[in-house]
């Protein structure tokens, strides 16, 4: 009884699996006939790029195991759909980037040509409309145009920033050219002791100011990209354009800094013996010693460059003709001594001084010059009237004629 009871247990359990068998290919078959009409309305591209998924996905289509083939379809489908609806859903972001670009543009467009219609920037909508307005600027040409106008700008431009860069060096040469003239004229004058000479340098300072550095530096790379880039770098390169030269528009407040070469410069003197005038690094100046000079030494430096560079000016430097110079209240803070070198100097290079002082400031040089003359002013009539005093040689000062 009981093994009759296991055998009739067994058979149903082979009944049932073999029911569920024949349903799965029941289903598989169904299902591939299914998609085989539906593969019948595909395009070759179409199918080709099914074919790629459901292998990427690692589907094959014969198995051992018809159930697990149901299976496996199922699981490869649902995947297959994953990626898919993934893939639509960035597909449709993608698009609405773009048609919100495409928005962007035609406002823009609308904004700096007013239309003369009701031509909105509806990204859809619109899109003809723009379609066909670009079609017929591009039928007359203008495109090309307006890529030739700007390359034609970018090359007039570096022409306009290379001379600018140019006339900055041509500015320091020509300091540099000067100096070198007025230390031609002081080489020949002794000073201090008569076995030193004074000179003069230049030091361009570029470098040792940031916003004077940046805005060269900005000039340079404007130059180099405006004969490298193509027309269709054209906005970026002219929105920098504009960034650089706002910088020295009118009204700027670096404006005459960044354009004064002067203020590129820093000039100093230096004293020097007479067989070597050139300057060594590190030598001092006397604009590091100005603190330790006295205001004697100072004016004689003063009157050495001044007399020097008026020389120079005057362009009679190997043939000095006979000049008078004017100085007002000259020599008032040096004693005798630095005084007469001072005077003895600009006499040197063929001035005839004439320094007008207050009365109690004239101690120092009476002795240094060939005649005193003293000026009145009458308050009540308002009239000036000069007297020629005597020199100290010739007797106490005192009024001589009129």
């Amino acid at each position: 009884v009981e093994a009759r009871a296991q055998a009739e247990s067994e058979a149903k359990k082979s009944a049932a699996a073999a029911k569920e068998v024949a349903e799965a290919l029941v289903v598989a078959v169904r299902e591939r006939e299914r998609l085989e009409r539906r593969a019948e309305s595909l395009s070759p591209a179409q199918a080709e790029a099914l074919d790629a998924r459901l292998a990427a996905q690692g589907w094959e289509a014969s198995t051992d195991s018809p159930r697990e083939a149901v299976k496996t379809w199922g699981q490869t489908l649902a995947r297959v759909v994953a990626d898919v609806q993934r893939e639509g859903a960035r597909a449709g972001e993608e698009a609405e980037q773009r048609r919100e670009l495409l928005r962007q543009r035609f406002r823009s467009f609308n904004a700096r040509w007013q239309p003369t219609d009701d031509r909105g920037d509806d990204p859809i909508l619109e899109f003809q409309a723009f379609k066909s307005l670009l079609d017929e600027l591009r039928h007359h040409g203008l495109p090309d145009i307006l890529h030739r106008w700007e390359s034609q700008a970018m090359k007039d431009n570096r022409r306009d920033i290379s001379t600018l860069l140019g006339q900055y060096d041509q500015e320091v040469s020509d300091a540099e050219q000067k100096i070198d003239e007025i230390n031609r004229v002081l080489a020949a004058i002794p000073f201090r002791n008569g076995e030193t000479r004074l000179q003069l340098g230049v030091r361009v300072k570029i470098r040792e100011s940031r916003r004077l550095s940046a805005f060269m530096d900005d000039l340079r790379q404007l130059e180099k990209d405006s004969g490298a880039l193509t027309a269709s770098d054209a906005d970026e390169y002219f929105a920098q354009n504009d960034r650089v030269f706002s910088a020295i528009e009118e009204g700027a407040p670096d404006r005459e800094y960044l354009l004064d070469v002067n203020r590129h410069m820093t000039f100093f003197a230096f004293e020097t013996p007479r067989d070597s005038l050139a300057y060594a690094p590190g030598k001092p100046t006397f604009q590091a010693l100005s603190g330790e000079m006295s205001g004697g030494e100072m004016q004689e430096v003063i009157a050495f460059i001044a007399g020097a560079a008026l020389r120079d000016l005057l362009g009679d430097v190997d043939d000095p003709r006979f000049m008078t110079v004017v100085l007002d209240e000259a020599f008032i803070k040096a004693d005798a001594h630095f005084t007469e070198r001072g005077v003895n100097a600009w006499r040197k290079l063929g001035f005839q001084l004439i320094v007008g002082a207050p009365e109690d400031k004239t101690v120092s040089f009476e002795e240094s010059i060939g005649h005193l003359v003293e000026v009145v002013k009458d308050p009540r009539t308002r009239l000036s009237r000069a007297y020629v005093l005597r020199r100290a040689e010739e007797g106490a000062p005192g009024r001589g004629a009129e």
